[in-house]
């Protein structure tokens, strides 16, 4: 699988490197020692102060071994010397590939099998076999296996893809090798001081950008980024540092668990002084991190690609090739390189003080063991003390059901209790309604007939008052009678008096003419 970035100077790069293969069966998982599992974890650690020198693995497909000796170097600085300690990069490359029993070219490594060369063959350092390109496929000479046996490692784990457990990991001192999948916006670190964004879902996989292995330095809580130590030289990202979000590296889309640590038997010395407690960011952009700039998806929002398919995944081979095993060199037990290089530290010592120190190591593997003994039987006694629990907590479940079965029925009997109270509080409640509807139907009764009474009252005083209107009526019509019968009487008596005057006249009149004529 090839990878692809432009650099600082801005040219582009191909190379290939990292290929996952899966852990061998026999291997360990990492498991926190007893002083980490009940401590408070610090808000940050930061192993960068004993760390030396990022190198560049130019156009080589190198990057499982510059990560592999960049953990080896931190441990020969901590176990050794504070000085720096070049270790060779290309010896730890070429034998890993051997290890693989494959054609030995540039074409990239596997972690565990680089890991797996330092616990055989050791690592010689940088100026016995130097990183020069055209030496790449080339066979490191005899001197340089001479040399690497006196550096082995003692032992190896690899690490579960779990938050808590890279944190103990690295709190006890342990930078973690690991594989991931890297996409174009990783790129953009370069530019951001360092910090590296979360891919979005619809990035794909690129054949010139995949796989990459790293080393991990670092966490911060105060940033939710682990501190990652790349093999692009110090012109890139935080002078050859990024800042990866957790939930880019703890994610099963992109990191499958080929995660590894390893060292000596005896634990990493004053683990402790890499622990930071402030709550500054370890971003070094003068402003801090705010995590609000980035977006971070979940795991199943990644579904329009899976890296993986496109790579042949490679299973653990436990046949080592003839050639690999016929490099194994014994150590001759001397420091004399060690002591002349390092006369203010080690001047003085003598074989003597070396066997104290093997008797010391293998006391502490003895004790090792009885501890792993101790914790079994811790295990176990722990076992059957959650047996114990389990079968009183089952108990005690049992009692509650019976205790809740209880209630239950007491609660039954309760509410037909209540039921009963209420029918009777209904029962007395209908009953007094009924009253109070009678007592409702009298009072209707009595007020109907009252107002009929009243109406009846009301209709014979009105009858009583229109009979006397009309007696009043006829008694002033009858008047009216009386008054035109007397009108008319008075007019009939005028009409006689009046005839009766006109016939005095007329009678007169006569009795004048009677007597004119008698005088006549």
């Amino acid at each position: 699988m090839n990878l692809s970035f432009e650099n600082q100077g801005g040219d582009d790069r191909e190379i290939a490197g990292y290929s996952y293969l899966s852990p061998n069966s026999a291997a360990k998982a990492y498991k926190a020692s007893s002083g980490i599992k009940g401590a408070k974890l610090p808000a940050k650690v930061d192993l960068r102060p004993f760390m030396t020198k990022v190198e560049d693995q130019q156009r080589l497909s190198s990057c499982t071994a510059n990560a592999v000796a960049g953990a080896y170097e931190y441990l020969a600085k901590k176990f050794l010397t504070k000085k720096a300690f070049e270790v060779s990069r290309l010896f730890v490359y070429y034998n890993a590939r051997l290890r693989a029993g494959s054609t030995i070219k540039d074409g990239g490594s596997h972690i565990q099998y680089a890991v797996e060369s330092l616990m055989k063959i050791g690592a010689c350092k940088e100026d016995v076999w130097p990183y020069e390109a055209p030496k790449v496929n080339t066979k490191p000479h005899e001197k340089s296996y001479q040399t690497a046996a006196n550096f082995k490692i003692e032992k190896s784990r690899f690490v579960p893809v779990k938050l808590e457990d890279w944190k103990k990991c690295l709190a006890e001192g342990y930078p973690i090798v690991f594989g991931i999948a890297l996409f174009p916006s990783f790129d953009s670190c370069n530019k951001n001081h360092g910090i590296v964004p979360m891919p979005s879902p619809n990035e794909t996989s690129r054949s010139a950008h995949g796989l990459h292995a790293m080393l991990c330095v670092g966490y911060s809580e105060v940033d939710k980024m682990f501190i990652v130590r790349n093999s692009w030289g110090e012109r890139w990202g935080d002078k050859g540092y990024c800042y990866m979000p957790y939930e880019y590296v703890i994610n099963p889309k992109f990191n499958l668990g080929d995660c590894w640590i390893f060292g000596r038997s005896t634990p990493i010395p004053d683990s402790e002084e890499t622990w930071i407690e402030d709550k500054k960011s370890v971003i070094n952009d003068g402003k801090g991190y705010d995590r609000n700039d980035f977006k971070f998806y979940k795991p199943d929002e990644y579904k329009s690609f899976d890296v993986w398919e496109t790579i042949e995944v490679e299973d653990y081979d436990e046949e080592v090739p003839e050639e690999y095993d016929e490099l194994e060199y014994e150590s001759e037990g001397e420091y004399d390189e060690l002591l002349e290089e390092y006369e203010s530290q080690y001047e003085g010592l003598e074989e003597e003080e070396y066997e104290d120190e093997e008797e010391e190591e293998e006391e502490y593997e003895e004790d090792e063991e009885s501890d792993d003994e101790e914790e079994e039987s811790d295990e176990e006694e722990e076992s059957e003390e959650e047996e114990e629990e389990e079968s009183e907590e089952e108990e005690e479940e049992s009692e509650e059901e019976e205790e809740y079965e209880e209630e239950e029925e007491e609660e039954e009997e309760e509410s037909e209790e209540e039921e009963e109270y209420e029918e009777e509080e209904e029962s007395e409640e209908e009953e007094e309604e009924s009253e109070e509807e009678e007592e409702e139907s009298e009072e209707e009764e009595e007020e109907s007939e009252e107002e009929e009474e009243y109406e009846e009252e009301e209709e014979s005083e009105e009858e009583e008052e229109e009979s006397e209107e009309e007696e009043e009526y006829e008694e002033e019509e009858g008047e009216e009678e009386s008054e035109e019968e007397y009108e008319e009487e008075e007019e009939a008596e005028e009409e006689y008096e009046e005839e009766e005057s006109s016939e005095e006249e007329s009678g007169e009149e006569e009795g004048g003419e009677e007597e004119s004529e008698e005088e006549a």
